[in-house]
């Protein structure tokens, strides 16, 4: 029911992000939907045993994917909103999805720490250099660094 360039383009979006790191995206299937998993986080689950074309969007993501008026939303539960999925609806989640995958990045570490030994190359650069992306999800530097604080090397600004 939808199609594989919906889905390739989500990849690929996510994909070319810097912070992308493998298995970071997965299609579980289950009895009667499909869910999408970014970073180990529930978002989008895909019903495939029905004649309607919808979906459920996990609620804390419905404003994100500009979702959230009523001209989508077929029944709203606890933790899943219902959606019609449509040409419209497609382009929204398209549009948004890297701000989607930039939140479930930064919300899924598990390791939280300060920084680790590359934080002066980091600085240079201003932008997180280490190889784990995954890993690198815990520092609290990186988030600085992203939000345009550095505090140390050449690029100096706090």
């Amino acid at each position: 029911m939808f199609d594989n360039d919906f889905l390739n383009s989500i990849y690929n979006l996510i994909s070319s992000n810097d912070d992308y790191y493998d298995n970071c995206i997965k299609l579980k299937s289950q009895k009667n939907f499909s869910t999408l998993w970014i970073c180990n986080i529930a978002v989008i689950r895909f019903y495939e045993n029905n004649n309607d074309n919808i979906i459920a969007v996990a609620d804390s993501f419905l404003e994100m994917f500009n979702l959230d008026s009523d001209n989508f939303k077929i029944k709203e539960g606890q933790a899943w909103t219902t959606i019609n999925f449509n040409y419209e609806t497609q382009n929204r989640i398209i549009e948004n999805i890297e701000s989607v995958f930039n939140k479930c990045y930064k919300e899924s570490a598990t390791d939280i720490f300060g920084c680790c030994s590359r934080y002066e190359q980091c600085s240079d650069e201003m932008k997180c250099v280490h190889p784990d992306k995954e890993h690198a999800r815990g520092c609290m530097y990186k988030v600085n660094l992203d939000n345009g604080k550095i505090f140390y090397g050449k690029n100096r600004n706090i």
